[in-house]
């Protein structure tokens, strides 16, 4: 040919030819996990976009509260972004220091746990307002022990602040502590002031243990999951979009358990420097925490944009309408938000795994 078209330029690729046969059902579900994230931060950009139309008053009285009760958050590990809208902090967990305090820091955690769930909530759903309780405190071993005294104050305080979501990424089993003086026993305390909550209509979600029990009643005697009626129970899924080794079979819903697919929280601990281990029913319950926050601020969005009120009514006054108002309390319950997670089940099979582009084409 360069004989004849002296004029004319080739160039020729050679392609080798893949010894890779079709993909198994399991790597394209591997492949669809591995994009959870990514759809999460494209969908984000999308909101944000959005955002920009709408009268800058009516957005800012329409955010979705987050209530995160860990161990605390850790205000100089966190990117602008998140410390921005991280606007209520409280710490519940006792001082061991003579001259430490009645209480320790709001503002630190104890192993980093909380700052990441914290993050996590963030990345999916950036518009949310958090606020941060913090637990409980270090057991002789180091390892992070949650106190029944902290968690109820931790939830009675989330209940005053009138947050939206609680998301509880710890268990505490059920002992029996018998009070000397009469007193109600602990545990009552703690199931009063889930149930509560409940009432209140806010929507709570809780990690199942990433361990193996003996037996399902030993399963069924962990706190806050105890309270099936009032909490979503949350497990997490392997990268092969099936359920985690040492997933509890009564896991409501399964979300990705892996946070470290996140270029998001990639960037925080490569700056941070932080270790923290980013698998597990603890990270699937605070990204399925931020998923219902994101559910609930695009409802916010959706009313402001395509109100369905008289058109003598004024744009700020769209929140006094009887009918945004019976849509906001009705996506504000859990038996609702179970129905919105069963519709991104993936397969539609008894592993109840959320797929974020079924919910967010």
């Amino acid at each position: 040919m360069s004989e004849r078209c002296p004029n004319v330029k080739a160039r020729v690729h050679v392609k080798q030819r893949s010894t890779r046969g079709p993909q198994t059902r399991v790597q394209k579900l591997n492949a669809k996990l591995n994009n959870w994230f990514e759809n999460v931060e494209s969908f984000r950009d999308f909101m944000a976009n959005l955002e920009k139309e709408l009268p800058k008053p009516v957005v800012k009285e329409r955010h979705v509260r987050v209530a995160i009760i860990d161990d605390g958050v850790d205000i100089f590990s966190l990117s602008d972004n998140v410390r921005e809208c991280l606007v209520g902090l409280q710490s519940f967990a006792l001082s061991e220091k003579p001259n430490g305090g009645m209480f320790k820091a709001a503002i630190n955690s104890e192993h980093g746990h909380g700052t990441i769930m914290a993050c996590l909530v963030n990345m999916v759903c950036p518009q949310a307002k958090l606020y941060s309780a913090r637990l409980g405190s270090p057991a002789k071993d180091g390892e992070f022990q949650i106190t029944v005294e902290s968690a109820v104050q931790a939830i009675r305080w989330a209940i005053a602040m009138e947050v939206h979501i609680i998301s509880m990424s710890w268990t505490i089993p059920h002992q029996e502590r018998p009070d000397p003086e009469g007193k109600p026993n602990i545990f009552t305390e703690l199931e009063a002031a889930i149930k509560d909550a409940h009432r209140k209509g806010i929507l709570m979600f809780c990690s199942s243990r990433d361990q193996e029990y003996e037996s399902m009643h030993e399963l069924e005697q962990l706190y806050p999951q105890k309270c099936k009626d009032a909490v979503i129970c949350i497990d997490a899924a392997q990268d092969s979009g099936q359920r985690d080794q040492w997933a509890c079979s009564d896991g409501q819903f399964f979300f990705p358990g892996n946070a470290s697919r996140s270029r998001t929280i990639q960037d925080m601990q490569r700056k941070s420097k932080d270790t923290t281990n980013l698998e597990g029913s603890s990270v699937a319950t605070a990204v399925a925490a931020g998923f219902a926050a994101l559910i609930l601020h695009c409802a916010e969005i959706l009313l402001v944009k395509q109100p369905k009120v008289p058109d003598d009514k004024k744009l700020q006054n769209v929140e006094e309408h009887p009918e945004a108002d019976a849509i906001r309390q009705a996506l504000r319950k859990s038996e609702n938000t179970a129905r919105i997670f069963e519709l991104g089940n993936r397969s539609g099979d008894n592993l109840s795994f959320v797929s974020f582009s079924k919910i967010f084409p």
